[in-house]
Parts: C-alpha cells; structure tokens; sequence
C-alpha cells in the first residue's frame, strides 16, 4: 500500500492556527503556542509566517476563495 504523502507544514500550521483560534480566540492565540500544539519549535513556524497576522491573512484568503466558489455555483 503505498504511503500518504505528508502534508505540507504551511497546511499544517493553517489547520492548527484556525483550531486553536476557534477554540481560545485568535487575539489569545501566540505563534509560540501555535508552534508548540504542531510540535515544531518557533523558528520553524517563523520560517513559513514571519507573524500571526499573515498566518490570519491567508486564512481569510481561503475562507474567501471557498465562499467565492460556493457563490458560484
């Protein structure tokens, strides 16, 4: 059986900044504990978002294109 391909950890980061939003509320959120709850030190998260607003910014770029499409239809 051949093996899932690893999500990419821009998605990952995506995935676990909006739980952790939806569960504390964003402004309560930090990047340390967004970091923390996927297991990769700040550094790495810094590499991908160089702050918690783009990690909010691309969010909101999804959410949008979704509802866009869903217009669409």
């Amino acid at each position: 059986m051949p093996e899932k391909p690893k999500r990419r950890t821009r998605e990952r980061i995506l995935e676990t900044a909006l739980s952790l939003f939806n569960t504390f509320g964003e402004p309560t959120v930090t990047t340390a504990a967004i970091a923390l709850e996927l297991g990769i030190s700040p550094g790495n998260l810094y590499y991908h978002y160089h702050s918690k607003e783009k990690i909010v910014e691309d969010l909101f770029a999804a959410f949008r294109k979704e509802i866009e499409t869903t217009l669409a239809a």
